[in-house]
């Protein structure tokens, strides 16, 4: 379809800013986080002007990036940041790399300094104060990014880019826009198209798969990050129904499933339990949906991996098809698009009992201590404090031992979420991941698990939580250091701990929730999880 954008404004006279707010407004984003600046003061005001949009101001603009990442999960619409320029893009740039590698639809926008004061010449340094290419160091963690040069060039280059966000494998883009361009009236009307999504897949055979499923004897699915969509675990649950078999994840697809439903035998790979990753080595075929099949999914060598199973391979990204498992069936689809035409040749009469029986044994059996990050004390203090059966909430996980101990030992339930940094790892994700979701979360409780470490990576914004209140509950696992990295210096080091144990502390945390206004908890003094209740902020410290 082809518009004139100005007509689809009414005439209005707008500036850039107010353009692209607007723009917001009609794609249904109702909040956007950033940190002010000189060179986004335009933007900031052009959302505080417009009805249906709000902004949200983090203390760092990293914390904005990750809000804005944890935002586009739960709301499933897309996320956006802004920051002004130099040092407030380049604080973003972590948030960036994560929605590239966790596949998250973002929109970030970076103020720049007018431009007749940009460097006209790559020998220069730097003609503007807080002056910097911000394009080209996202340009290898982007979709696309561009600096956007003329006011008129605004709207064509905003719908390509929000096109390229979401087509395909979702992701970030960037628009960088100088202080003088945001100011600028939108006068020129052009003409827009206005394309809808293209996903350039392959066509499939559904009944070739399902010949396959149907003289399987072990058959497994294996959830990843591509099929966290609504649409995608509609049709999952759908499938069980009709066909139960075992089903295991990746850390991204832990909350795909409901961990309690009665298939789930849990989280795959370096820190799945044993019986998870027994499960996928003896299975005889194995129905890849949506993940990358990465290093720490894989507790054997990438020889073994998967056993002698036949492997269907589902994913929007064909580079991911065959990375692997050179010998796997690759199905280049959006699993949604998959599962809607697998469906139609489900067979309910295939029966897979005993083999669930068999894994459901396996994993009923009893563990030793070991095989439980921090063992099975923490294990069980998780459960006590969070519950058995976590729904309608959404949990944002920081990078450490604990989020493996916690991707270990609770279960994830309907109608939540289960958000970590996964492919970036990146520590002081979960805080500000929880402002984020606060703002998306229809109505769901949400969680913030970090350690001590990740904790103070992004402290400051127990701010933004403490002056919005909202009602988020943090559980600080605190072990006064870096676990999993004082694991490895343990192996490789012979146990010197630089960095990891020596010359690293960890705060008083019962002083710090003090200071910023929470109501503080030590794990020791709670017996159950009617904590969880409280419609204010709370911290809760685990000690190992």
């Amino acid at each position: 379809m082809v518009i004139t954008y100005l007509d689809r404004l009414g005439n209005e006279n707008m500036n850039v800013a107010e353009y692209i707010v607007t723009k917001l407004v009609e794609h249904k984003v109702d909040t956007v986080f950033g940190y002010q600046g000189g060179n986004i003061t335009y933007m900031i005001d052009a959302i505080s002007q417009k009805d249906g949009i709000s902004y949200v101001q983090t203390y760092n603009e990293q914390g904005a990036a990750f809000a804005a990442n944890a935002y586009a999960q739960v709301s499933q619409k897309f996320g956006v940041a802004i920051s002004s320029s130099g040092p407030g893009a380049i604080n973003m740039i972590n948030g960036v790399a994560n929605a590239y590698f966790d596949s998250i639809p973002c929109l970030f926008i970076t103020g720049n300094i007018n431009t007749a004061a940009m460097k006209d010449s790559d020998l220069i340094r730097q003609n503007g104060f807080q002056e910097a290419d911000i394009v080209s160091m996202v340009k290898g963690i982007t979709k696309y990014a561009t600096t956007i040069m003329e006011a008129d060039a605004v709207p064509e280059i905003l719908e390509h880019a929000l096109k390229l966000m979401r087509e395909g494998r979702p992701g970030p883009v960037l628009l960088d826009i100088p202080h003088n361009i945001q100011r600028t009236e939108v006068t020129s009307a052009k003409n827009i198209e206005t394309d809808t999504l293209e996903n350039d897949v392959k066509a499939f055979n559904a009944s070739e798969i399902w010949n396959l499923v149907k003289v399987a004897k072990r058959p497994v699915l294996l959830l990843g990050n591509g099929s966290r969509d609504r649409e995608s675990k509609a049709y999952i649950k759908a499938l069980l129904d009709k066909i139960p078999m075992p089903v295991v994840s990746s850390l991204c697809g832990k909350d795909v499933l409901d961990n309690q439903h009665f298939c789930y035998r849990g989280m795959v790979g370096s820190y799945g339990l044993p019986y998870t990753n027994k499960v996928v080595q003896e299975a005889d075929f194995v129905l890849v949906l949506g993940s990358r099949l990465d290093e720490r999914q894989r507790s054997v060598g990438i020889e073994d991996f998967l056993g002698s199973a036949t492997v269907v391979h589902v994913d929007i990204d064909e580079h991911e098809l065959g990375h692997v498992k050179k010998n796997e069936i690759q199905v280049h689809a959006l699993v949604k698009d998959f599962l809607r035409e697998f469906l139609k040749g489900a067979d309910a009469s295939l029966d897979y009992k005993e083999w669930l029986q068999l894994t459901e044994e396996w994993k009923n059996e009893e563990l030793p201590d070991s095989c439980w990050i921090y063992g099975k004390k923490v294990r069980d203090k998780l459960i006590q404090l969070l519950g058995t059966d976590i729904r309608d909430c959404v949990v944002t996980v920081d990078v450490g031992n604990h989020q493996m101990a916690a991707a270990q030992a609770l279960y994830i339930g309907e109608n939540s979420y289960y958000l970590n940094s996964a492919g970036l790892g990146s520590m002081g994700y979960a805080l500000p991941a929880a402002v984020g979701a606060s703002y998306a979360n229809e109505g769901r409780k949400v969680i913030c698990i970090a350690g001590d470490g990740g904790m103070m990576m992004n402290v400051q914004e127990l701010q933004v939580i403490a002056r919005e209140q909202l009602p988020v509950a943090i559980v600080i696992v605190n072990n006064q250091g870096l676990g999993m990295i004082e694991n490895y210096q343990k192996l490789a080091f012979e146990g010197r701990l630089y960095g990891a144990r020596w010359g690293y502390s960890a705060p008083d945390f019962k002083k710090l929730a003090e200071s910023f206004g929470f109501e503080y908890y030590n794990a020791k003094e709670i017996n159950d999880n009617a904590w969880l209740e409280k419609n204010q902020p709370v911290i809760v410290e685990i000690e190992v």
